[in-house]
C-alpha cells in the first residue's frame, strides 16, 4: 500500500509502493515527510491495515497536481509509477510507439483502421492479429459444432431464441 491508481488533476497515475524501502522515497515525492515518520504507516502491513484511512489522505494529495508532475516527482525517486492512459492517448504514448503496438487492420464493415496489436510477444511464436473481430454471433454455429452440438441441436437453440 499504496498499490493503486490515484486521480490527479488531469487524469490518473498508478503507483506501486510494493516494498517498504519505497515508502520513504514515495513520501518525499509527494512532499509528505510526516507520513514517512508516522509509526502507523511504518510497514507495508501497517499501511494495509489502515488502507482506507491512508487512501483518503493520498487521494487528496494526488488531486493537487497533474499526471506529468506526479510522474516526474515519483520517477526522480525511483518509485514505480505509470500514467493510466485512455484509449485515445495510446497512439501518442512513447512506449506504445517504440514497441510497435499500433497496427493497421482491414475490417469488412469498419474499413481500414489503426488498433492495438496483441501484447503477446514470444520470440519463436509472436502473437499477431490475423482476422478482424467477429460480428456478434458470427461464429456461434461453428463454435457450437466444435463443442459437439449437432446441426439439429443448433437449429433448436436458434428456434428457441437461445442463440
Amino acid at each position: 500500500m499504496p498499490f493503486q491508481a490515484f486521480q490527479a488533476r488531469d487524469g490518473w497515475v498508478y503507483v506501486a509502493v510494493w516494498i517498504d524501502r519505497l515508502w520513504r522515497p514515495f513520501c518525499e515525492a509527494i512532499e509528505q515527510p510526516a507520513l514517512a515518520a508516522d509509526a502507523r504507516y511504518a510497514t507495508r502491513a501497517d499501511r494495509l491495515a489502515r488502507r482506507a484511512e491512508l487512501g483518503a489522505v493520498l487521494d487528496k494529495i494526488f488531486a493537487t497536481r497533474t499526471v506529468a508532475d506526479w510522474m516526474a516527482r515519483l520517477e526522480a525517486r525511483d518509485v514505480l509509477c505509470a500514467p493510466v492512459n485512455r484509449y485515445a492517448d495510446l497512439p501518442h504514448d512513447a512506449q506504445v510507439q517504440a514497441s510497435g503496438m499500433l497496427v493497421e487492420q482491414d475490417h469488412p464493415r469498419a474499413g481500414r483502421f489503426r488498433t492495438l496489436d496483441t501484447p503477446i510477444r514470444f520470440s519463436r511464436t509472436p502473437g499477431t492479429i490475423r482476422t478482424p473481430a467477429p460480428a456478434l454471433g458470427e461464429h456461434t454455429e461453428a463454435v457450437l459444432a466444435e463443442a459437439g452440438f449437432t446441426p439439429d441441436e443448433i437449429a433448436g437453440l436458434r428456434k428457441a431464441g437461445t442463440i
